[in-house]
Order: structure tokens, then sequence, then C-alpha cells
């Protein structure tokens, strides 16, 4: 049995209030960047029915942010109906989140923001290390522009690294990444099914010491029936409010043939969380028997170009447009049993490195 929401109250973060949205450089209006990949000839799901239009969700500024996908009224009015509720607003104070609502923060690479991250649970998942295990896309250590990786990277508690204790190096040797790879992956059927990634803070962070740390659980577990429905959350980095924030009341469901998606790889979600520059790597979460889990990796978004044509809208689907899976859509890369093995093998590494 599913059920939403948590009883439990969001622990105060001190100091917040006069440090949210404080680097100058969040204040830049970035360039959009919205990649149409060419499909190859083994791409060929629904008779190439949809071209496949990608948005990777980082805050790349003055590199490659993107296209948000801040949907409308589902009742179709055009109304823009944007459900994330930031960090510090009057709204997450009463809105009774949950102390899950404190487990993420941000990964930054040569100084600037490039996505979110979740901090996981490893509790039966692997020898546990010391320090802080994350979860994230692959896509934010990479500059599209040219195809290099970040190699120095650090990560930000609740995005509140101007305050001591928030933030901590993260050790990009041990980092364990899939497949992803610039402008190739976009190329493949299986695009998205390697954007993954975790990571170990060795040194932990101070602030985040009582922070609630996420369980990673596979979508099979959760998703019944492939064509089932679930009601969850995002919890992800909001550059439109200098904030970590959580969209609410999302509908989630798992790709199939005749979506946008395709039903190509097992482990696509698509969902209509709202969401735009830095939620990469940010997490799906849904509550199970009174439980928040990990149930995905938000990765990007999506769309038909023949509802969408580029020259009516070069920066992809306006903000308040319609979710519909088949049209226009975000989507993130489910923790299934692959990725759980993925984790156990990072964990034992781990383990023997400190031995």
């Amino acid at each position: 049995m599913l059920a939403v929401g948590s009883d439990r109250k969001p622990v105060p973060l001190k100091g917040w209030a006069s440090l949210t949205g404080s680097n100058d450089w969040d204040t830049l209006a970035p360039p959009r960047f919205c990649q149409e990949p060419r499909l190859s000839s083994a791409f060929d799901f629904q008779t190439r029915r949809f071209l496949l239009h990608v948005v990777l969700l980082s805050a790349w500024l003055g590199i490659a942010p993107v296209c948000a996908g801040v949907f409308g009224d589902p009742r179709g009015e055009g109304l823009v109906e944007d459900d994330r509720v930031p960090l510090g607003s009057d709204e997450w104070q009463h809105a009774g989140l949950g102390d899950w609502s404190l487990s993420s923060g941000t990964i930054h690479c040569d100084g600037r923001r490039r996505g979110s991250a979740i901090i996981l649970s490893t509790e039966g998942l692997g020898p546990a290390p010391e320090g802080l295990v994350l979860a994230t896309a692959a896509h934010v250590f990479y500059d599209l522009d040219t195809g290099d990786r970040f190699n120095a990277c650090s990560f930000h508690y609740m995005g509140l690294s101007q305050l001591p204790g928030y933030r901590a190096d993260i050790d990009m040797s041990s980092a364990s990444l899939g497949g992803f790879r610039p402008g190739s992956s976009l190329e493949s059927a299986d695009f998205g099914q390697g954007d993954w990634a975790f990571l170990h803070v060795p040194g932990g962070v101070l602030a985040a010491d009582h922070a609630k740390r996420l369980k990673p659980v596979a979508w099979e577990q959760v998703l019944e029936h492939p064509s089932g429905e679930l009601s969850a959350q995002l919890l992800a980095w909001s550059i439109e409010h200098s904030a970590i924030s959580v969209s609410r009341g999302c509908t989630v469901v798992h790709s199939h043939v005749g979506d946008l998606g395709g039903g190509v790889w097992p482990g696509q979600l698509l969902d209509d969380c709202d969401s735009g520059q830095g939620a990469s790597g940010g997490g799906l979460l849904v509550t199970i028997n009174e439980e928040t889990v990990l149930l995905g990796i938000r990765t990007g978004s999506h769309w038909d170009p023949k509802t969408y044509p580029s020259e009516q809208f070069p920066d992809g689907p306006p903000p308040g447009a319609r979710w519909d899976r088949e049209t226009y859509t975000n989507f993130a890369r489910a923790i299934d049993r692959n990725l759980l093995d993925k984790l156990n093998q990072f964990l034992r590494l781990l383990a023997r490195d400190t031995l």
C-alpha cells in the first residue's frame, strides 16, 4: 500500500534566510541548451514515430543549462501550476514535509553548481563507509560543450555552502558513474539508462550528521504493474527559487511503447514533477508504508517536436504546457536491481580501499 506524506517534522536549518540565493552568479540569465539527438538506424521504436528531444537539467551557468519542465493546469486551461515548495518559504515551514526533505544538496564542479544529489542510506546494501554516500546523475560531471569530465567537485548540503560545516569535497577518484557519455549517448536507444552516479564524501558534512538518509528501492518492487501510476515528489535544487525545493503530488509512470520514452529500456520513468535548471540528479521519491524512499534519479525532459516545433518553440515547450506522456514529459532513471548491485559493488570497493 502506498501512502503519500509523513507526520515527521523537518529539522530547522539555522541561518538559511539571509544566505539563500546570495551567490551573485545565480542571478545571471544563462543561455538555454536543448539537444535534439540524431537517431541511429537501430533506434527504431514505433517506426521512428517520435524524434526525441532531450533536455539535461543541470545548472551550467554560461555553458548549457536546460529548458525547464514546469507544467500547466491538467484541466488544460493553460495556467502555470508550479508545485515546487522552496526551502525557507512559509509553505515549507507549514507543509509537514518530514525529515526526508532534508536529505539532499547540490553538486559543484569548477566553482559552479552543476546539479543536485541525494544522501543515501546504505543499510542492508553493503558495508557502511565513513562519511556520506550520494546518488546523482552522471551527466552533471561533464562539460557538454567539450565532453570533458570535471575532476574537482564538492557537495553542498541543502545548497547552503555559505554556512560553516555545510560543504565538503567529493572523492572523485572513487566515483562510480554509469555509461553516460556526452554526444555519443544521445544517438543510442538506451540513452538515459547510464545516467546515474554514486559518490563518496569521505569526511562527511558536519551539518548533515543527523540528516535523514534515503533508502533506494528498486522500481520493480514499487510499480507492480508497468502501466500503473504513482504519486511522488521530487527533491532537487530550483534555480528559480535559489533553494532546494520539493515538487509534490507528481504523477509517475513507467515508459512503454507509444509514449515518448518508447519503453525502450526497463526503468525509464516519466513524470510531471515541476523542475528546472539544477534539478538534474535530484531524487524522485515515493512513500511506502509511511517510509519515504528513493525511486529514481532526475535526468531530463523530452517532447514531441511535431507538437512543439522549434520554429515556434525555440526553447522547447513554454511554462504551463500540459504534461502528456506522448508529447511532453520529464523523465528519470529508476533505481532497479542492477543499480542496487552497482551500489553494493561501490560500497565494497570503498571498504576495501579503507583497509
